[in-house]
């Protein structure tokens, strides 16, 4: 069931929302055809407030007050007026991070839509993506990758500094299958990258305790942080006690440095090589090459030359990783990974992995509550 908060006098823009989830949009479909979701409105429980200054209070003495039905998944679609780069203004930022708060914290997933975009001439092209989100909140897949069921896991860690936040670093654990599925996931806000290397070992040991039947765990890791800082997330990770080989992966974006590759062949003079090419660039580190270029006669966009990524390979049993082919494997991962970014249809040049953890380092450490709850940590929320 769906239901809506906005600003008083945004009725229009409820309506017109309305519409295009039932019906579509130009060429974009509606809900049901496109996402195959069946819902209804709860149009009794919108909630409308006078002014941004008061969204918070507003929702709150509203939201906490209700009883749920039985079996209903909610969606809130709150309609914001105010725009992504309007959220710079700090009252407007902490407005907006309180409502994800508050939201997740009475078990409601939540889509916002900036207002005028609901208006513009290209909204059909927002629309799948915002489609996509929220069948992914909900639970739903999208799309998963097309790979064989096999009893391995994959864990994306991240950690990131956070500017303004009570906590100056988050990390966090994704955790899927093979076949990308999401799993759950964990955050943890940390003081030192000591208790963070400490939630990260608590986080790995419990998820191969759920996952009693996998026979290797593989970590894709995205540093963010010094030599001396990371020193201590990797000895622990090295460390893990896991009867099963651990892989880590360290996935870094290269936009900073002079490595490069070009495919000379290609007939087009893109020089870009094909998606999903990789090339060794030292003893086990490799350059994988994300991008829309798929076949010959790709004429990739302004947007899609995107630069490589370096993955640099370890394992606990590192005589694996003299197998040509468990290599191949292991870096089509991270390109398939790439793949299964559920926020848009578009081609990313980072997995998920890396992606999801950097998303909630962005939000989280702005909630009022520093743990999450047991329903945060089973949903995609932050799409």
């Amino acid at each position: 069931k769906l239901f809506f908060i906005y600003q008083k006098g945004d009725e229009p823009y409820v309506q017109r929302l309305k519409d295009a989830f039932d019906n579509g949009i130009g060429a974009a479909k509606g809900i049901k055809e496109y996402i195959k979701v069946v819902y209804t409105y709860k149009d009794e429980w919108n909630i409308s407030f006078t002014h941004i200054s008061d969204a918070v209070d507003t929702c709150y003495k509203i939201i906490k007050a209700r009883q749920k039905e039985p079996g209903v998944k909610y969606l809130i679609i709150y309609i914001s007026p105010i725009g992504k780069m309007e959220k710079h203004n700090p009252e407007h930022l902490r407005t907006y991070y309180r409502l994800k708060d508050m939201f997740l914290f009475y078990e409601y997933q939540s889509q916002v839509i900036f207002k005028n975009n609901i208006v513009k001439s290209n909204f059909q092209y927002f629309l799948p993506n915002i489609m996509v989100a929220m069948l992914a909140k909900l639970g739903g897949v999208p799309w998963r990758l097309n790979r064989t069921p096999a009893n391995e896991l994959i864990v994306g860690i991240g950690a990131a500094y956070v500017k303004h936040a009570k906590s100056r670093m988050l990390g966090s654990a994704f955790c899927f299958d093979n076949e990308g599925k999401f799993q759950h996931f964990n955050a943890f806000p940390a003081d030192n990258t000591k208790s963070l290397a400490g939630s990260i070992h608590d986080a790995v040991v419990n998820f191969t305790k759920r996952n009693p039947n996998a026979t290797r765990l593989i970590i894709h890791f995205y540093k963010v942080i010094s030599k001396a800082e990371l020193k201590p997330i990797l000895d622990t990770l090295y460390a893990l006690d896991v009867s099963i080989p651990v892989i880590v992966l360290t996935i870094n974006r290269t936009a900073s440095k002079n490595i490069l590759a070009f495919d000379i062949s290609d007939p087009s003079k893109n020089l870009m090589p094909y998606s999903g090419t990789y090339v060794q660039i030292a003893e086990r580190q490799y350059l994988l090459f994300n991008n829309a270029r798929y076949k010959e006669d790709s004429v990739p966009g302004k947007k899609d030359y995107k630069f490589p990524v370096k993955i640099k390979i370890t394992s606990t049993q590192l005589e694996l990783l003299n197998d040509p082919e468990l290599i191949k494997l292991l870096i089509d991962q991270v390109y398939q990974f790439s793949r299964m970014y559920w926020k848009s249809i578009s081609q990313q040049n980072m997995p998920v992995t890396i992606m999801y953890p950097e998303m909630v380092a962005e939000i989280f450490p702005y909630f009022k509550n520093p743990v999450l709850t047991d329903f945060g940590k089973e949903s995609l929320w932050f799409l």
